[in-house]
């Protein structure tokens, strides 16, 4: 029991996904925008493209265009909701006329992410002189806890991060000068010019790392201490794999260390820092306070926060030297000594502006250099409390107002101050304080040079406009001049969820009124939505002074003159009549004029009877995009998946759950957990593995050869009528053929889809024919059925059938008749074909000895005979094979091969010719050519020949060679041009039909033999010359996607192989002319270039056998997509690789040649988004090289391990693996990975791509193409809208509307959001539930619409579709069921299969009432008892509260109404509530199993909660316990889930407990209860009562408390954990032992390893800690001191965790699962991660570890990280870091993260490093694998 003996493993099992920060930077190319997330200790790298979408309508479904029809107008100007069911929330109306709309949007798409050791704490952007910088990209700061700081920059060649330099500025000294933990998150800022980044560390200093401009040459490394104390421990590094050019350039000077004392002595408890803009040298602003202070002491001190703006040196001042005042170090430029105490935060505003703002959650204050002390918006009704407080503190001393009080003291250090403070008395702050908002944590963002938009903390958006003189200026007319007031308004928008952190996406660009702003979302998911500026035109007709508060709450300030700062106007005006001037928004929202407040109290004048008109700028958003986030995490629980939601297309009355035939027996759980808050509260079900949604399920026995025609039936029914064959069959392989045939059979009998399902049985083959939607056994007589098929598939769009044998290929047509066969005989002598590959109109067949041969489809017409052809057929067009290339083995003999067709011709892989029409230098273009639209055409040959259907024969290539030359170049250069766009999205997002209305762009240069052709914009001309042209089909959705249905000349087909030598090579077809070779593929680098002057004539050494490659396009729909190279060894292991483009011949590794330096974009903008490292090719290029590919691939890591266990046994011997079944060479190979191109999901909402990979541990890999699913991250904030209809209050809270329909708004701030897009990121998700599967196909009948069919291991045949209520697009599939509500705890009751959540919505706190709750809690009144003869109310609006007399502008704090819900798992709906007492809160609620004579068993499982009276802090607080059981009742007529309801069983007397009750655990049928500082255990026999038999007193605060038989851990508020035992008989609570040292403890559990037990604790800090309970240790004196044996920095606060037995494993090949006696702890962190803490033997453990440490000292790591420092314990309790309990902790805990570095490496490196530790790789990967299964509960 003493835990010294356990090793652990730690384990990332999700990622996290709540963002910490977020930067938008230049950093893959020149011209694209980047947008860097960091998500704890990972970093995602998104480009954000603009792109033109339709305006979307959400009510179709995912197989509908997104277009409006007309006859759909009545339906959506019906509205749309964009929020919640709130009764006043506003729904705007989705006009008819969005139909035609198209409008601007920016997407996210994915491009690089990686893990690192350590946590991103904050991020900026520069840009170098050096390295990239001069390439015009940015590079990256990364600031990681304690004090380090890396430079990172994109590597073009390699397709990722690579560190630049590496800077550390830990010292102790440092490190202990403040131990609050808030000082251990450094922040970086960057100088706008560039010049200089700063590094606040420790809270007391800053480090300046001053940045080499271009004109400086030479400089240090290193940095130095500012007062000469030598290194402060980093130097500058240049990174191993970048070769810049550069390297006698540092890109940062020396740094250098100040002490904010050395910049001003009275500079303590620095709040923010900021660099200020349009300084010719760098300029800091310092928001500190000089003592702290809180409202108490307002009296005596209060505007404690200064401002200082100093100018920062950029070499380090010397301190010894005698410097006159004149010559400071650190002039200063300007000062603040006065701000608001609570002042949080600077915003520095860019030019022609400058100065800063000061953030405070009562208002905003304005301060440059000329002005001072600044200029201050309220924001509500406390701006200037601190003030009105000391005044009324005066007055009560002085015995009442108007009477001076005497001087007081309050203590050492403070002076009271009676000044007046200016900024609460100017009148530029008169009015504001109507707006009753809280800007607590918000959160600015420039929408231009005086315009900035803040999100506060409950997500509303405020905009300030500063204003200055009349000749000033606004907007992007703005000139220098100063502010003279702040105009706040309410934008009528709100973020659902709390901001984190906020990017502009682009620079601002001078005049443009748009622009793009990433919001993160700290509680739910994170958005990018778009601001447009719309001026709006006012009419004057009267005056109102009321009006200066418009109905929202906005404050409208008025143009002041020079001589009247304040101003003195009278007011704004009300009901001005306004008119749009956007031309698309009185489209959008109608011509009609409404009326709106006036934004200016400008009176207005009259010329010639005119009345004056005046313009007021408002802005209106829309969200763009979404990033979906399941943090943070307050609680979870496992449970058993539900299945048939609601959306399911299968009506059932009852849900039914899948059978599946897993390989180990194990039971599949779902996460449930409570995340979000308020308006983003909700529940999100989370599973690692893709469960499919089982249609029907068909045995080897229903598909028995027979005379007659087979039904299919389901599962249920498999028994009756199905024909049961002699000999037992089992199912290999299946493949869908898809047929079109409509247009060549006029046929009324044919389906949308028709097609065939072919199978493969074990002895022969059954074809079904799936036309009329049943699956029926196919009347076509072609089909060879009593041999196994090898492959199948359709040619030439649909109208033929390919079948192959092993011993032929035979051509059916659409009906199912013989066209041709060819025997295998024909082509090979005494070989048979064991794999095949089918991609319209090629087929690709291999034989056992490695010799192959392609063939080609073409077409033919002819006559069916009469006797043949049936009533209503036509002559049709058919087919034939013809073999266009034989290979034999002895020369080239193949391991592996697949076809892949290019429907881009060009795009997506490009040749290095193609590559370099994509982007055109400069000064390649005509000089001549003023307009830029003029482009060079090669000469066209004299003759011009009809373009074939089809790829031409082998005969005719050289005959037609130069016309396809031509047509081919001619169709590249109108492809890419303007006038002829593809696809619905193609290239640029627009097509052929939208070219009139958004003109075109220049078009490029393709060649250099000239013929000029004149694009001329607007003339819909097109080409001037008279020149025949073929015009080019075009390029949808479809025929991008979906192979079958795109025509041959559509695509460009590629053939690619793996040879017997392990090389890799890819020929065009059908020349099969090399394109790209890759010797040693079979080594599997983590890069892959084309490498044509090397041959391999022998395989490598160690090299794995590759069995299978494919390569292939997946991403959005349209033309952006990616390429993959997906490969799967002989071991069943997958490696991805991603394409990027590369000129191989004209870059090498050098980062600065590989980027053009002047280039002009002739394509669309998706292209820069994806294309990387070109740059012209040299004049000396010959046209062979031209003809290579130019593209490179790099290895995608993932943590999927498709292999199956070796079942090494751990023995003192090393032992061999078990080797795999080797397969006969004549055996059929079997394609395993099989891609999809429109599986559907997530409510039939989203569509997606990708390949599915079978085996013994099959995954899906899929992307998103399309979605219908709305965002809803953003929502209508109604207290900020204008509406129309009776005038408001005169504090504008209370509208008194007759009725909601009188609720017009004036201007609708919020439009019609977008659909939630694809992000192109590869989603590897497992799908292990079922087994291990043997064929997969797509399926699409009208019972189960673009599903699937697949086989698995038991030869079951099961028609599926992915589930539907799911989000694939994730790291996990996840779920999210929207509450609208906070949960708090999620509690699922087995035994009635439903759940229990506790949430809370927020409620106003008021005074009076809480203090009477109290008193009558207390005893002291009855309730209902008058005082001063009322009865306070709970309703805010009653007399007796006070709200009446309430200012405007005044708000109450808020608290929470708990309440307890009974849902249904099917639904999700409520179907029962319990309220629980006003002020109580749940803090507790568990499912716990109590003593209960109820039952045979003795236990019964009832919900119990432990509650706490809030109040305010001068009330004490008490709690009480409930008890509730769940029973079943008679459901109501319509509903059957309301079957179950709440039953109140027990719960405390009115006094309640004598504290809160904090944490609550069963304890052997016993119920222990930790309140305030006691833990109870009771007894709950009698069902009725809750009886107290034992308790203990601990310290101070319960935190955490577990249980395990009769053992106990608890964990402490302050003080650390205890260990206790409970004795029943007699019942006797008693410590056992407990940890002595100071630890804020989170959660804890037991570790349970054999007969070992070790005790889990996690601190405040992200620390995990082990302990033990070891009597016989002299150490642990006796026992009663519990010994620490491991620790571990997890990065994050864990919130919860929950113990789990590993999952039951084999000891050996084809044995019995054996249940482990291991339990491994599942824990949920605060950033949305998940992570588990894994028992491991010690010899895995010892292996591992060496494994580790190898990884740590060989492999790269980005930003230079250790992760051995990154793991270690980190606290800021010096007394903690010295207990001897610390002292004594050992490193018993092994880093996972680090471990799966290793299945990414290639091969070679695997084997050097498994070799140096004295093992094998494959006894490294089957740990990592055990570790793998053993956690796969999900």
């Amino acid at each position: 029991m003493s835990g010294g003996g356990m090793f652990h493993l730690y384990k990332d099992l999700l990622p996290p996904s709540v963002a910490s920060c977020c930067v938008a930077a230049t950093l893959v190319a020149p011209d694209t925008k980047n947008l860097l997330v960091a998500r704890g200790n990972t970093l995602h790298i998104y480009t954000v493209q603009e792109e033109e979408e339709n305006i979307p309508d959400f009510g179709r479904s995912g197989d509908q265009t997104d277009e409006i029809d007309a006859d759909l107008e009545g339906e959506a100007s019906a509205g749309m909701i964009l929020g919640d069911s709130d009764e006043h929330q506003y729904r705007p109306s989705l006009s008819a006329a969005l139909a035609s709309r198209r409008r601007k949007v920016a997407r996210l798409h994915f491009v690089y992410s990686c893990k690192l050791a350590g946590v991103v704490e904050s991020m900026g952007v520069v840009r170098t002189s050096v390295g990239v910088g001069a390439a015009g990209m940015d590079s990256v700061l990364l600031a990681f806890g304690d004090a380090k700081l890396s430079l990172v920059s994109w590597h073009p060649p390699t397709h990722s991060l690579t560190t630049v330099s590496l800077h550390f500025y830990e010292r102790e000294e440092y490190r202990f000068e403040h131990l609050n933990p808030t000082y251990l998150h450094p922040e970086v800022r960057v100088d706008p010019r560039n010049r200089c980044a700063v590094l606040r560390v420790y809270g007391g200093r800053i480090a300046v790392l001053p940045v080499r401009q271009p004109e400086e040459i030479g400089g240090g490394l290193g940095e130095e201490d500012l007062y000469g104390k030598g290194r402060v421990g980093s130097a500058t590094r240049k990174d191993a794999n970048s070769d810049d050019g550069d390297g006698d350039f540092a890109p940062f000077h020396e740094s250098f260390v100040v002490p904010f004392s050395a910049i001003d002595p009275g500079i303590h408890h620095v709040i923010d820092i900021a660099f200020l803009h349009g300084y010719n040298t760098p300029t800091v602003v310092i928001l500190y306070e000089t003592h702290r202070t809180w409202a108490g002491r307002f009296p005596a001190r209060r505007d404690t926060v200064h401002l200082i703006a100093v100018t920062l040196p950029t070499t380090p001042p010397n301190p010894n030297a005698s410097l006159a005042p004149t010559h400071r170090p650190f002039p200063v430029l300007f000062s603040h000594d006065r701000l608001p105490t609570g002042s949080f935060r600077l915003h520095s505003l860019p030019q022609p502006l400058g100065g800063v703002l000061v953030l405070h959650p009562n208002g905003v204050v304005y301060v440059d250099q000329t002005t001072v002390p600044g200029v201050a918006a309220p924001v509500n009704f406390f701006w200037g409390s601190e003030e009105r407080i000391t005044n009324l503190a005066n007055a009560a001393m002085a015995g009442g107002p108007g009477k001076k009080a005497a001087p007081l003291s309050y203590g050492p250090g403070s002076i009271p101050d009676d000044r007046p403070n200016p900024l609460y008395h100017a009148q530029s702050s008169k009015g504001g304080e109507k707006i009753g908002v809280d800007l607590s944590g918000a959160v600015p963002c420039d929408i231009d040079p005086d315009t900035v938009v803040l999100v506060t903390r409950k997500g509303e958006f405020v905009r300030l406009d500063l204003v200055g003189s009349e000749d000033s200026g606004r907007g992007w007319s703005r000139k220098k001049g100063g502010v003279r007031t702040i105009e706040v308004e309410r934008c009528g928008v709100k973020l659902v969820g709390v901001p984190g952190c906020v990017a502009r996406v682009g620079e601002m660009l001078p005049g443009v009124k748009e622009g793009f702003v990433f919001l993160s979302n700290r509680l739910g998911d994170d958005v990018v939505f778009k601001f447009e500026e719309t001026h709006v035109e006012v009419e004057d007709d009267e005056h109102d002074e009321n009006s200066k508060l418009g109905l929202n709450g906005s404050v409208v300030g008025t143009k002041r003159s020079a001589n009247d700062a304040f101003g003195e106007g009278d007011g704004t005006t009300n009901g001005k009549k306004l008119k749009y001037e956007d031309d698309m928004d009185s489209e959008l929202y109608g011509e009609s004029a409404v009326e709106i407040p006036s934004p200016t109290s400008a009176k207005p004048t009259t010329l010639n009877g005119t009345k004056a008109r005046q313009t007021r700028r408002k802005l209106r958003f829309f969200a763009t995009d979404q990033l979906t986030s399941v943090g943070p995490i307050r609680d979870c629980a496992m449970s058993v998946p539900t299945w048939w939601p609601s959306s399911s297309p299968v009506a059932l009355e009852d849900p039914v759950a899948p059978v599946y035939d897993p390989t180990f027996p194990r039971q599949d759980l779902e996460i449930t957990c409570a995340i979000g808050d308020d308006h983003s509260g909700s529940v999100a079900i989370l599973r690692k593995n893709v469960a499919p949604v089982v249609i029907a399920t068909f045995q080897s026995s229903d598909f028995a050869v027979s005379k007659d025609p087979v039904s299919a039936v389901t599962a249920d029914d498999s028994d009756e009528g199905a024909i049961v064959e002699e000999e037992e069959t089992t199912l290999e392989d299946v493949w869908r053929v898809d047929l079109k045939v409509d247009a060549f059979y006029q046929r009324d009998d044919r389906a949308e889809s028709p097609g065939f399902l072919v199978i493969c049985r074990s002895d022969g083959t059954t074809v079904l024919d799936t036309s009329g939607g049943d699956l029926v056994e196919a009347k076509a007589v072609g089909f060879q059925r009593c041999v196994k098929t090898v492959a199948a598939g359709s040619l030439l769009n649909g109208t033929l059938i390919v079948q192959i044998t092993q011993s032929s290929v035979t051509v059916l047509d659409a009906a199912g008749r013989p066209l041709q066969e060819i025997k295998t005989s024909e082509l090979f002598e005494n070989e048979a074909i064991v794999s095949a590959d089918v991609v319209d109109p090629y087929v690709w067949v291999m034989v056992s000895d490695g010799g192959s041969a392609i063939m080609i489809a073409e077409e033919e017409e002819m006559d069916h005979p009469a006797d043949s052809a049936e009533p209503g057929e036509q002559i049709v067009r058919i087919g034939k094979l013809n073999i266009i290339k034989a290979l034999k083995a002895e020369s080239n003999a193949i391991r592996a091969f697949s076809i892949y067709a290019d429907p881009t011709k060009g795009r997506l892989m490009p040749t290095i010719r193609e590559a370099t029409k994509l982007f055109t230098p400069m000064s390649r273009l005509d000089p001549g050519d003023n307009q830029g639209n003029t482009t060079r055409l090669r000469d066209p040959p004299l003759t011009h020949q009809k373009r074939r259907k089809g790829p031409p024969n082998l005969a005719d290539v050289e005959a037609i060679a130069g016309v396809d030359t031509y047509l081919d170049e001619l169709d590249k250069d109108l492809l890419y041009s303007s006038e002829h766009r593809v696809g619905a999205n193609g290239l640029n997002g627009r097509d052929a039909s939208d070219s009139n209305l958004y003109g075109r762009s220049v078009p490029d240069e393709s060649s250099d033999d000239e013929i000029d052709v004149v694009l001329r914009n607007g003339s819909g001309q097109g080409i001037s010359d008279d020149k025949p042209v073929a015009a080019l089909p075009e390029i949808t959705m479809e025929n991008v996607s979906r192979m079958g249905t795109t025509t041959t000349t559509d695509a460009n087909y590629w053939a690619t192989i793996v040879h017997e030598n392990g090389s890799l090579e890819i020929c065009k077809l059908p020349s099969m002319e090399s394109s790209y070779f890759v010797p040693y593929f079979d080594l599997l680098p983590t890069v892959v270039s084309d490498t044509p002057q090397s041959g391999q004539k022998a395989a490598a050494a160690g090299g794995v056998i590759i069995s299978e490659v494919m390569l292939c396009h997946i991403g959005r729909e349209g033309t952006d997509k990616d390429m993959y190279l997906f490969v799967r060894t002989n071991g069943c292991d997958l490696v991805i690789y991603r394409g990027f483009y590369h000129l191989e011949h004209t870059a090498d590794l050098d980062p600065l040649s590989a980027l053009p330096t002047s280039l002009t974009r002739n394509s669309s903008a998706n292209i820069s988004a994806s294309l990387r490292g070109l740059s012209s090719p040299a004049p000396s290029d010959v046209d062979s090289g031209r003809s290579r590919l130019a593209l490179r691939f790099v290895r995608q890591h993932h943590d999927h391990i498709g292999r199956e266990l070796r079942f090494f046994v751990d023995m003192d011997k090393l032992q061999t693996p078990q080797d795999l079944n080797i397969q006969d060479p004549k055996d059929i190979r079997r394609r395993k990975m099989r891609r999809f191109t429109r599986l559907i999901g997530w409510d039939d909402g989203a569509t997606y791509e990708g390949v599915f990979v079978g085996g013994p541990r099959p995954s899906i890999v899929l992307a998103t193409v399309r979605t219908t699913i709305p965002i809803t991250t953003l929502d209508v904030d109604p207290a900020g809208l204008e509406f129309e209809g009776p005038k408001a209050s005169e504090d504008g809270t209370d509208l008194n509307w007759a009725s909601d329909s009188d609720r017009t708004p004036k201007f609708v701030p919020l439009t019609v959001p977008s659909a939630v897009p694809g992000k192109r990121s590869l989603r590897v998700h497992p799908m292990v539930v079922d087994g291990e599967i043997l064929g997969f196909s797509e399926f699409d009948t009208p019972s189960c619409r673009r599903g699937f069919a697949y086989v698995n291991s038991k030869g079951s045949l099961r028609i599926s579709r992915l589930p539907l209520s799911q989000n694939l697009d994730a790291d996990w599939p996840v779920r999210k069921i929207s509450l609208k509500r906070t949960p708090h705890y999620v509690i699922p009751h087995a035994s009635s299969e439903t759940f229990v959540l506790a949430t809370s919505t927020k409620v106003p706190f008021i005074l009076n009432r809480a203090q009477y709750a109290a008193a009558v809690l207390a005893g002291v009144i009855e309730d209902g008892e008058q005082v001063n003869g009322q009865v306070p109310t709970a309703d805010p609006l009653t007399p007796d509260t006070g709200m009446e007399s309430r200012p405007p502008g005044a708000f109450l704090p808020e608290e929470r109404k708990y309440q307890l819900e009974l849902v249904s798992p099917i639904t999700w709906e409520t179907v029962d509530r319990f309220e629980f007492a006003e002020y109580e809160h749940v803090l507790d609620a568990q499912a716990i199993s109590l003593e209960s004579k109820q039952t045979t068993s003795g236990r019964k499982l009832f919900v119990v909660v432990g509650t706490g009276f809030v109040r305010a802090e001068d009330l004490s607080s008490r709690g009480k316990i409930y008890i509730f059981d769940v029973i079943e009742v008679v459901p109501e007529p319509d509903n059957p889930r309301t079957n179950h309801k709440l039953k109140l069983l027990y719960q405390s007397d009115d006094k309640g407990t004598a504290g809160p009750v904090t944490r609550l655990c069963g304890v052997n049928g016993y119920l222990l209860a930790a309140i305030g500082n006691k833990i109870i255990v009771h007894s709950f026999e009698d069902g009725e009562s809750l009886d107290g038999v034992a308790f203990l007193d601990v310290n101070i605060y319960v935190r955490a408390v577990s249980a395990i038989k009769n053992v106990i851990v608890a964990g402490d508020l302050l003080k650390s954990i205890w260990f206790m035992g409970f004795q029943e008989e007699p019942a006797k609570l008693g410590s056992l032992g407990r940890d002595f040292s100071q630890l804020e403890v989170m959660a804890n559990e037991f570790l349970i390893d054999h007969n070992q037990l070790g005790l889990l604790t996690a601190d405040a800090e992200g620390n995990l800690m082990m302990f033990s309970f070891a009597p016989e240790d002299v150490r642990s004196l006796g026992g009663t001191k519990l010994l620490g044996r491991g620790e571990f920095h997890v990065g994050s606060q864990v919130h919860q965790m929950v113990r789990m037995r590993k999952m039951s494993l084999p000891r050996k090949r084809g044995a019995a699962a054996v249940t482990s006696r291991q339990q491994a702890v599942i824990m949920t962190t605060a950033d949305g991660g998940l992570c588990a803490m894994v028992p491991i033997s010690e010899k895995m453990y010892r292996r591992l570890t060496a494994v580790a440490n190898r990884l740590i000292s060989g492999a790269q790591q980005v930003a230079g990280l250790n992760p051995k420092a990154f793991r270690r314990l980190r606290s800021t309790s010096a007394s903690f870091l010295s207990s001897p309990s610390t002292v004594s902790r050992g490193a018993n805990i092994l880093d996972g993260n680090v471990m799966e570095m290793f299945s990414n490496l290639s091969v070679r490196r695997q084997r050097e490093i498994a070799k140096s530790v004295g093992s094998n790789v494959e006894r490294v990967v089957d740990d990592l694998l055990e570790i793998d299964l053993s956690t796969e509960w999900f």
